[in-house]
């Protein structure tokens, strides 16, 4: 058995929103079926045009920790999770998982935060320099600015950045898990958790952006990206400045339109709010493979989902028994979630 982990410290800083997030039924992706698995839909969800941008106009400062939101529990799992654990049943208790959480969010939140802010400025600069459009023609003026600003960051400096996040994340999964089955007198390896935690890291921060790893751990543009978070961006800020070109402004105007009159970040595809919106949902996907990995490396084999009952995509999978491939092509239902596992001792 390795030595104990350690409780992983989040690298970051800064402040944020939240917003309302919008339901999209989709089944529960069975392990042999194939295709895209629930959890990357639902952080896909995040990073296209189903955002209702208004809602960022409303949304309350501060980082996922200060804003947090659980999934509605009937009283009687809620009572259950804070109660003793059977023989067979193993999970950790909800203080731990929230805190946990909260330090994850808080840590992939201020990485994509920071890196907004000052792509924000780089735009700034650029709309400043713009000469005013001719004869009322937006499209040329748009694809002249859109040619000035370079996306390269989003892949060699955003992707690095979030990599180690989700890889803290994914590995304090793990270590929670590796305590609570230590207790079960059950013992594991955690030296080959924790490569896979960076496998995992590589791999998710890299989908982020519309890339892969080959087979030598390489990365590389993907052919059918799953999401891609600069691309949709790319996409709305091309419509957004339209919207404000057709309405009359003029490019200083535009420029001070990407902050609103607080001081917060006006445009909503790289706003605090969406900033959180990822965190969030990234945070309880790499938390949850996290401890996945943890049970299978305990020879665990199923789980049972805790998941509330308040809306239409956790309800009908609350108390399911999945297998742990099942549980790992679905770590969330949906942007936001905090969807649980409690492993099964057989």
């Amino acid at each position: 058995m390795g030595a104990t982990p350690k409780r992983y410290e989040h690298r970051g800083g800064g402040s944020g929103f939240p917003g309302p997030f919008f339901l999209v039924s989709r089944p529960v992706q069975k392990a042999n079926t194939g295709g895209n698995d629930g959890g990357n839909d639902a952080a896909a969800d995040l990073a296209t045009g189903m955002i209702i941008t208004q809602s960022v106009s409303s949304a309350k400062p501060g980082p996922p920790s200060l804003n947090w939101t659980e999934e509605d529990l009937d009283i009687a799992d809620t009572n259950r999770l804070k109660g003793k654990q059977p023989d067979n049943r193993a999970w950790v208790t909800p203080d731990v998982h929230n805190q946990s959480l909260k330090q994850a969010s808080d840590g992939i939140f201020y990485a994509i935060q920071s890196f907004f802010r000052q792509q924000l400025q780089k735009l700034r600069g650029i709309f400043l320099k713009q000469p005013e459009p001719k004869d009322d023609d937006w499209e040329k003026a748009i694809h002249k600015a859109m040619q000035e600003y370079d996306w390269t960051p989003w892949r060699e400096v955003l992707r690095p950045q979030v990599m180690r996040q989700v890889e803290d994340a994914f590995e304090q999964g793990a270590q929670d898990v590796w305590q609570v089955l230590r207790q079960k007198g059950i013992n594991l390896s955690w030296g080959t958790v924790s490569s896979y935690a960076r496998k995992y890291g590589m791999e998710r921060s890299a989908e982020l952006v519309g890339m892969s790893v080959d087979d030598e751990g390489k990365l590389i543009m993907s052919k059918h990206p799953k999401m891609r978070i600069d691309e949709d961006t790319r996409r709305n800020l091309q419509e957004w400045l339209k919207n404000e070109l057709e309405s009359g402004k003029d490019w200083v105007n535009i420029a001070d339109d990407l902050y609103n009159q607080s001081g917060e970040i006006g445009f909503p595809f790289m706003s605090d709010w969406r900033a959180r919106r990822i965190a969030r949902t990234e945070a309880s996907m790499s938390y949850s493979r996290g401890q996945i990995a943890s049970a299978r490396d305990a020879d665990v084999t199923k789980v049972e989902v805790l998941d509330g009952t308040q809306d239409e995509i956790c309800a009908p999978v609350n108390h399911e028994i999945w297998t742990l491939e099942e549980a790992e092509s679905n770590p969330v239902g949906h942007p936001n979630c905090s969807r649980q596992f409690l492993f099964v001792i057989e």
